[in-house]
């Protein structure tokens, strides 16, 4: 982890962003956050340089290793507030398909985030979630349990 750390510490400088690096332990998996001033360009939208930044850290890391193993980056605790925001348009989102019956689609998102809504809804017996579509427009639909399609 020191060596994820130190590559994504040269990552920044090279880009020229002053920020700091964190080791953070606990939960499922180590990750490194990384805090600083003007760190949104960091996170782009829908968090798609984020995602672009782990798999150039990944990468490197992996190559000066010898083999790879996952290393989450996150940014100013981004991730921790996408999923809080996910959590809350998937009950939103099952609330009005059990108050109108009717089928809901979100938004397109990476297969992540998906996962975060079907495990929102999934112990809630009045609704179902599926994905449909192609990447990178595959999106959740949210069903009444009961539908029949």
């Amino acid at each position: 982890m020191n060596e994820a750390k130190a590559v994504l510490e040269e990552l920044l400088r090279l880009m020229d962003l002053p920020g700091s690096v964190e080791i953070v332990t606990g939960g499922e998996t180590a990750r490194l956050n990384v805090s600083g001033s003007d760190m949104g360009v960091l996170i782009g939208r829908r968090g798609e340089k984020l995602a672009s930044l782990q798999h150039l850290v990944n990468l490197i890391v992996a190559k000066k290793e010898g083999e790879y193993n996952r290393i989450a980056v996150d940014v100013e605790n981004y991730r921790g507030r996408r999923e809080e925001q996910l959590r809350d348009v998937a009950d939103r989102a099952a609330k009005r398909v059990i108050q109108t019956g009717k089928i809901i689609q979100l938004e397109p998102m990476p297969a992540v985030e998906r996962r975060i809504v079907h495990m929102a809804l999934v112990e809630n017996p009045k609704v179902r979630t599926q994905s449909v579509g192609v990447e990178p427009m595959r999106r959740i639909v949210v069903l009444p349990a009961t539908k029949v399609e």
